[in-house]
């Protein structure tokens, strides 16, 4: 499969996997809201206390830091995909979506992990935005895992598409010279 003339491949990915990441923080905000409006006297520091024993509260707060990084470098990098398309760098490509693979697999762990360890509140009935604030918690799980399988087939593609470009002569791993047009 000849990835160099697929462009559009890549950037339907990248597309995707920021509207991936922009979901996950629109389900994160859904769930603070939705924890708001059943303990409106409480601080929002309760909404962490489903993690409180996973780094105190570092769980939740490494998870948006995974998704505001992610939307800043995908963001960037369709900005300014022209100009990297042409000019693929393999360690760049690679090293940047393995990278993001890596944290969203972490992410997928660690914000998982309470509900193994029975101490998530959605086992419990409740009230009707204790429902939404659960299913926003499961859609965001389902949703980070899904990024994180994107990641890492864009880091197969990436890998793909550099090898493609040294067999024709196009470029090297380490130089960003490129003929494609």
């Amino acid at each position: 499969m000849d990835l160099y003339t697929r462009p559009h491949l890549f950037w339907g990915i990248k597309i995707l996997q920021l509207l991936l990441a922009l979901t996950c923080l629109g389900l994160e905000i859904t769930q603070i809201v939705a924890f708001s409006s059943i303990t409106p006297k409480l601080p929002i520091t309760y909404f962490y206390d489903n993690y409180k024993g996973f780094g105190d509260y570092g769980v939740k707060i490494f998870y948006y830091f995974v998704i505001l990084i992610t939307i800043i470098g995908t963001g960037w990098y369709l900005i300014y995909f022209n100009n990297l398309w042409r000019n693929p760098l393999l360690v760049r490509d690679i090293g940047v979506d393995i990278s993001f693979a890596i944290l969203w697999l972490i992410s997928g762990l660690t914000i998982i992990s309470p509900v193994y360890h029975g101490i998530n509140s959605c086992m419990r009935a409740g009230h009707s935005a204790h429902i939404i604030d659960c299913q926003a918690y499961f859609a965001s799980i389902f949703c980070c895992w899904l990024n994180s399988i994107l990641f890492a087939i864009t880091s197969l593609f990436s890998w793909k598409l550099s090898s493609e470009l040294r067999f024709r002569g196009a470029t090297s791993p380490t130089s960003p010279r490129s003929f494609i047009v």
